[in-house]
């Protein structure tokens, strides 16, 4: 017996070292602790190594304003005028962060560079009338319109990022979306109006441009055009008008086409109920011609003047007509009353019975009483103040423009 147990324990000494070598170890486990329990949770997995993230770009810092400075080129262009070249940075408060150059334009063109406005952090501009995008961040172009070919007067945005925009040398008005494309093109409203001067929204359907009205180089006034969003249709916008004043408007009119030419026209408001219509004659021997609106009778009452010779206060209802040859002369103040002309002074001056010319030798009449020079001016400056006055001459439009402004 006590041979099997040695024979026995031998046997297990040599279990164990195989199992030993062979790594055997929860065998070897089981038969030397029979009260240890096998798990039943998998083994743990090995992590896998965390990425670095990269780092997320920050977007780059975009301009809020542009400076322009012209630098001399040697270059003439076709027609052998001198050359400038616009250098344009843009800025972010006082730092510069981008400069673009572009090509040379001759010095006495129209147009040059301008900011517009800013579009979707595109900074939009006009150069020598090619409106362009520029990228705030960059200053790269992003889109370039050529349809425009004139000089910005004024311009307005959309809410939808669509620009309005007039110009001089160009057309009176032009539409461009945020894209660069050309929605509407108005070279011209009417042949009337010489030159765009604002643009606005009016609502959200329409946007109005004021057109100023000339006569050769004189301003006469401003008409507002509205066009249609929807479909780009425009028409004048008629102000709206009394009953009294759609009736001299339309007596004036009336008159004008009833008579012969005349060198010019234009509206006074000397401070009567109704403005004074002034037509400038041509002639010494047609002469000047004062017409006021009676109200009471609808008719237009005339006062004939010498030529080129009338002044008026405005806002004060005087008029001097003042004139004469050959050594007699006069001066005559009027009034308006009751739709009528008159006269509150007269006088005259010059030689006797038309003796041999002698200025220092003329005789001088004020309301029928004999005064001297001295006088003389006083009275008149007394009556009428010359240096408050203008002349009428000064004023004068087209009968065709005159006629279009007394439009009902």
């Amino acid at each position: 017996m006590k041979r099997k147990l040695m024979v026995m324990a031998g046997l297990t000494l040599v279990l164990c070292l195989l199992a030993a070598c062979c790594g055997c170890v929860p065998l070897m486990m089981q038969y030397m602790d029979v009260d240890q329990e096998e798990s039943t949770e998998p083994p743990a997995a090995t992590p896998e190594p965390t990425a670095t993230p990269e780092p997320t770009p920050e977007s780059l810092p975009a301009a809020d304003r542009l400076e322009v400075e012209w630098e001399d080129d040697e270059m003439l262009d076709e027609y052998g005028n001198s050359t400038q070249r616009p250098i344009v940075s843009g800025y972010a408060g006082e730092k510069q962060l981008w400069t673009r150059e572009f090509e040379p334009r001759a010095v006495f063109e129209y147009g040059g560079f301008i900011q517009i406005c800013t579009i979707d952090e595109m900074m939009v501009c006009c150069n020598d009338g090619v409106v362009l995008a520029l990228d705030a961040a960059t200053g790269e172009t992003v889109w370039e319109n050529h349809d425009f070919g004139g000089a910005v007067c004024d311009s307005c945005l959309g809410e939808d990022g669509t620009l309005y925009m007039t110009g001089m040398w160009g057309p009176d008005f032009i539409a461009i979306d945020r894209n660069g494309r050309t929605l509407a093109y108005i070279g011209q409203f009417d042949e009337r109006y010489f030159e765009p001067d604002t643009v606005k929204m009016v609502g959200d359907d329409a946007v109005e441009v004021m057109m100023t009205m000339k006569d050769e180089w004189d301003n006469i006034g401003e008409f507002p055009f509205r066009v249609s969003l929807s479909d780009w249709s425009y028409a004048l916008v008629k102000p709206e008008r009394t009953e009294a004043e759609k009736k001299w408007r339309e007596a004036y009119r009336v008159y004008i086409l009833s008579q012969e030419d005349y060198a010019g026209y234009q509206l006074l408001d000397i401070g009567y109920d109704v403005p004074l219509l002034y037509m400038q004659g041509e002639s010494t021997a047609q002469g000047d011609m004062l017409c006021i609106y009676d109200a009471k009778t609808g008719r237009v009452n005339t006062q004939y003047a010498w030529v080129d010779c009338v002044q008026f206060i405005e806002g004060k209802n005087l008029l001097l007509d003042g004139g004469g040859s050959m050594d007699v002369y006069y001066d005559k103040v009027y009034t308006v009353r009751d739709g009528q002309f008159v006269c509150l002074h007269t006088g005259e001056y010059g030689a006797v019975n038309n003796a041999t010319p002698d200025p220092d030798n003329y005789l001088y009449n004020w309301d029928e009483k004999m005064v001297s020079e001295q006088e003389y001016q006083t009275l008149l400056n007394e009556a009428f103040n010359v240096h408050e006055a203008r002349f009428a001459r000064d004023f004068t439009i087209e009968k065709k423009n005159m006629l279009s402004i007394l439009e009902p």
